[in-house]
């Protein structure tokens, strides 16, 4: 991950938080067991950030990530040694576009199954804050999507051989990899909110 993106992880985290106060469940697990696992997660994000901002190298490698993502966001050229690792990063980033509309979908998903298994106020508090994280991330995703496109038609800077990507990124890229996504993300969150009724019978 580049250092925009570790940026952007502390709304992942503020969505899981969301997601377990809504379901009782995130990053796999359920109870106390999803709980230490947000924790765990939002504290390594802490981490992270303490280390690219503290640490001599990683704030070298910072800014020279910050340089990519600035040309990206204002289509101008980073200059000689960032050129290639912007065209990856605008290729990788066009590629994946379809990311951003997950948010949403597996948003609906879960507020459907919190509706049906939680309380209402933890289903009031973690709608709201995966809604929030919901808006910032497909707002997000799509503007670095849009940025890459733009990119990838006009490459700033001297002419230069496109990035070339293999049989699996090819494949897993565009509209075929997202409805595979899409899909995963479905029957996942219908298999939780099987095992979250056939709990909520067993324990009345």
């Amino acid at each position: 991950m580049t250092p925009v993106e570790w940026a952007f992880a502390p709304v992942v985290s503020t969505w899981f938080l969301g997601q377990y106060l809504l379901t009782g469940q995130a990053l796999g697990l359920s109870g106390r067991a999803g709980a230490i696992a947000v924790a765990g997660y939002s504290a390594l994000v802490v981490l992270t950030v303490v280390v690219l901002t503290s640490v001599p190298a990683a704030r070298r490698r910072g800014a020279s990530g910050h340089a990519v993502e600035r040309a990206l966001r204002r289509h101008e050229d980073p200059g000689p040694g960032l050129r290639e690792r912007a065209d990856r990063q605008a290729h990788h980033a066009a590629a994946f576009g379809w990311g951003a509309w997950l948010f949403p979908v597996a948003l609906v998903c879960f507020l459907a199954a919190g509706v049906l298994q939680r309380p209402w106020p933890a289903v009031v508090v973690g709608g709201l804050l995966m809604t929030a994280s919901t808006v910032v991330a497909t707002r997000w995703l799509r503007g670095r999507a849009a940025d890459a496109r733009r990119w990838l038609a006009d490459p700033p800077g001297p002419p230069r051989a496109a990035p070339v990507a293999g049989w699996g990124f090819r494949w897993a890229s565009g509209r075929r990899g997202g409805a595979l996504v899409a899909v995963v993300v479905l029957v996942v969150v219908l298999v939780v909110i099987a095992l979250g009724a056939g709990t909520a019978l067993l324990v009345s």
